[in-house]
């Protein structure tokens, strides 16, 4: 005779992974998009004991960061002055301000002009708000974009080598827009 039915070892693991897909799936999406209010209240709390790695996500003060970088010891902060460690997540009902400096879909933005209103996400269509911040360490091309200092710019002239900044002295590599 044939057993009809599910058994308890398909059905609790079943059951497991369901509770888990309807729990992280809000947390997933708003990730995604930008956090909102309850969201970052189930993150955990910045531990100053801590060693973070790249692209752990805590709330520190109110406020949701991504670590861009590891410092590879504890006590890096996401207040601790001059340290770059750190980058707040996007939050779809903050009011940001001109260079504000966020990570949004895993990518760094800083704002480069102010918006006055809450849901300015730097992939919202037509928008020039946000621009991706200018690195020292990267080879830029004709045609790249960057936030420095601020305002943005589109790379008129190739380098051919990282280093070369908008406010380098005698280049004209850079033009605002």
């Amino acid at each position: 005779m044939v057993k009809r039915g599910l058994s308890v070892d398909v059905v609790v693991p079943g059951l497991l992974v369901l509770v888990a897909v309807l729990f992280l799936a809000p947390i997933l999406k708003r990730y995604s998009e930008g956090f909102q209010g309850s969201v970052a209240n189930s993150l955990p709390m910045y531990d100053n004991s801590k060693i973070y790695q790249q692209g752990a996500i805590i709330t520190f003060d109110g406020e949701v960061y991504q670590m861009v970088e590891g410092a590879g010891a504890p006590g890096y902060a996401p207040n601790r002055p001059g340290d770059k460690l750190w980058r707040k997540l996007y939050d779809n009902q903050k009011i940001y301000n001109v260079g504000d400096k966020i990570v949004f879909k895993g990518q760094e933005f800083e704002m480069v002009e102010g918006a006055g209103a809450p849901g300015y996400a730097p992939d919202r269509p037509g928008d020039k708000l946000w621009a991706q911040p200018y690195n020292n360490g990267k080879v830029y091309n004709v045609g790249d974009k960057i936030a420095f200092e601020g305002r943005r710019y589109v790379m008129v002239e190739g380098a051919g080598a990282p280093g070369y900044a908008p406010n380098r002295p005698g280049d004209q590599l850079w033009r605002q827009y």
